[in-house]
């Protein structure tokens, strides 16, 4: 019997946080469509009367991310686009439950920076932010960002 693993993996973990924040029935984006993978996993939380919005900037990606679903009955439940991460704005709704964004290799470092610029300028007040670092690997291994927005008075 091996020992119990201490240290997640970066996707287990984003996943065991976003299983927290979301309910069936909810509203999740996918901000980073890829092969449709995180679709799948946020449509599974969100049940058949919840929403799923994903977006990517590549065509392939969206096509990828609709054969995923597809099968599995989900079209018509939510939307996908090609889109970029600046104007979510306008196509992701108001009362998200939950989130997903993979910033990899793809994304470079200069994305990567704007967001974590972004995250360290929200008002503490708002908004809690997280991000878990692992001090082994190399520079341009995956990084995990938590954003928990907070119930004003």
């Amino acid at each position: 019997m091996s020992p119990p693993r201490l240290v997640l993996r970066t996707l287990e973990c984003a996943r065991a946080w976003v299983r927290a924040a979301v309910r069936p029935g909810g509203c999740v984006l996918g901000a980073t469509a890829g092969n449709g993978y995180g679709a799948l996993f946020l449509a599974s939380l969100v049940g058949p009367a919840g929403r799923v919005y994903a977006c990517g900037i590549q065509s392939r990606a969206i096509e990828n991310t609709r054969a995923r679903l597809e099968p599995a009955g989900w079209l018509g439940r939510g939307e996908l686009a090609v889109c970029s991460h600046s104007r979510l704005d306008a196509f992701a709704p108001a009362g998200l439950s939950a989130g997903m964004f993979s910033l990899g290799r793809e994304g470079g470092r200069g994305v990567r920076a704007a967001v974590e610029a972004f995250c360290a300028a929200l008002p503490i007040r708002e908004a809690l932010v997280c991000r878990p670092q692992s001090f082994s690997g190399s520079p341009d291994a995956p990084r995990l960002l938590g954003i928990q927005k907070k119930s004003l008075p």
